[in-house]
């Protein structure tokens, strides 16, 4: 492309010393018309001179107008006809040419036919108008910045040629190209000032970073070589592992830094970023294992000594509590402690809740594998509490019943058989709390309780003596209500 640009500069200024020539060549014919037309034309010489700038065929056209009708055509007149004829068939033909040649992409070949056709027809605004569109397309299609700047230049050289040959009334608009063409060529060549700046920045930027990049990187491996040696101390004195902690919070800090310069370095640094990062996150996770390490083997020495206390369930510290909510107690006191350690302990030590270990009977230690256990333990001491509860309940139940059996008879009996059948109600159902109580033993309280309250067997309510003296159904119930309930936390 850059050969055919210079070829066709070369041709524009080709096509300047042919138009210069074709300029001179109209006078030729205009002075042997002098020497050899006869008098009689004379007349349409003088009427055809100041036609010197219209086309070949207005020059034909006048003297037709005003020759004599009946004097016949010179054979010099019939000459220039001719002549002018074919030459305007010959620019239209090269103009052709050149169209073809364009539509075919040989730009250079067309640009030798417009020029030819210009040569024939100077000042010729088609010809010209077409050279302007065909440039400007190759203007656009170029990606070159050299390339556009040579078609801007051989453009303008071309236009500013062709202002000597143009019609009057097209100076202004070759005018207004040249500006454009100005115009365009200054903001191609300020973008390209741009686009330099902005890529020699670039390279700086990048060679900053780079740079920068090494500091870091060499920091960072210092750092992590200092955290090693912290965790092998660590082993035989635990405070280093803080330590270490502390000196894996800078190398995190630098491998910050490191992250963010990686979109500015090349791509071998690109991918050492990603290695030193693996590197750093292997390093964190030896560091956070030898500390949960830690923590999880003081925990589990202390948690032998919960095991061994929940299962010697004979020997529970008197307290006023069951031994079902003393276990209770043990178990949610363990679970908070295994709480507030989670937090501290890494993946490997936590382990995974949605495994369930209950069916390896916890043969894996970590403290989701504990948390179930507890959990289990936890469900299996509350259901005994309760069931011992009910128990208790059913007894006291039988008791009343058996009691106030013995002591039934009707109204007529007497006192003593009311006070008797009162006295085994309130002794032994008042105690009793119905929340704890199963469906099926609440059912028997219940039984129990609306047997003896029968107006035959106690006093039914109707004064004020109901609420006050002993063997009335309302002072029965009264004393009930204000019997001590034994609570489920006594079992």
């Amino acid at each position: 492309m850059r050969k055919e640009t210079c070829i066709v500069i070369l041709l524009l200024f080709t096509g300047l010393v042919i138009f210069g020539v074709s300029c001179n060549e109209p006078n030729v014919p205009k002075e042997e018309n002098n020497k050899t037309v006869t008098e009689p034309q004379s007349e349409t010489e003088a009427v055809s001179q100041p036609e010197k700038e219209e086309t070949s065929t207005d020059v034909i056209s006048e003297p037709e107008a005003v020759s004599q009708p009946n004097e016949e055509p010179s054979s010099t007149s019939v000459t220039i006809t001719e002549t002018v004829s074919g030459s305007q068939k010959d620019w239209e033909t090269s103009f052709q040419k050149g169209n073809e040649c364009v539509d075919k992409g040989n730009i250079r070949l067309a640009t030798f036919y417009y020029v030819n056709a210009l040569g024939k027809d100077p000042g010729n605004m088609t010809v010209i108008q077409k050279y302007r569109e065909v440039i400007q397309n190759a203007i656009k299609k170029s990606s070159n910045v050299e390339e556009q700047l040579t078609y801007y230049t051989a453009l303008e050289s071309f236009l500013q040629n062709q202002i000597s040959s143009v019609p009057v009334d097209r100076v202004e608009q070759i005018s207004q190209w040249l500006d454009e063409l100005a115009a365009n060529r200054d903001k191609l060549e300020n973008d390209a000032i741009v686009d330099s700046d902005s890529a020699d920045e670039a390279d700086d930027v990048a060679d900053d970073s780079s740079d920068t990049f090494d500091e870091l990187k060499s920091a960072l491996e210092k750092l992590e070589v200092c955290v090693s040696q912290s965790l092998e101390t660590g082993l035989s004195n635990p405070v280093y592992l803080d330590i270490a902690s502390y000196q894996l919070q800078e190398c995190e800090q630098v491998m910050r830094s490191i992250i963010a310069l990686a979109p500015q370095l090349d791509q071998t640094r690109q991918e050492s970023v990603a290695s030193c990062y693996a590197g750093l996150q292997e390093l964190s996770e030896d560091v956070v294992n030898q500390k949960s390490k830690v923590l999880w083997d003081a925990f589990s020495a202390e948690h032998q000594n919960f095991v061994k206390e929940y299962n010697d369930i004979n020997n529970i510290p008197k307290s006023g509590m069951g031994k079902m909510e003393y276990r209770l107690k043990l178990i949610q006191k363990e679970m908070a402690k295994l709480q507030a350690l989670l937090p501290k302990l890494s993946e490997k030590y936590v382990g995974n809740m949605s495994i369930d270990y209950a069916k390896g009977n916890y043969t894996t230690q970590n403290a989701s594998a504990i948390i179930q256990k507890l959990q289990l333990w936890q469900t299996e001491s509350a259901e005994t509490q309760l069931q011992w509860y009910n128990d208790w309940a059913l007894e006291r139940i039988r008791t009343a019943n058996d009691v106030a059996y013995k002591a039934t008879g009707t109204i007529a009996n007497g006192k003593e058989g009311r006070e008797a059948i009162a006295n085994a109600l309130i002794e032994n159902l008042g105690p009793i709390d119905t929340r704890f109580l199963t469906s099926e033993v609440n059912r028997c309280y219940q039984e129990v309780l609306n047997k003896y309250l029968a107006s035959n067997q106690l006093n039914p309510v109707k004064d004020e003596k109901s609420w006050t003296e002993q063997g009335n159904m309302g002072h029965t119930l009264l004393k009930m209500f204000e019997m001590s309930k034994v609570q489920l936390s006594q079992f």
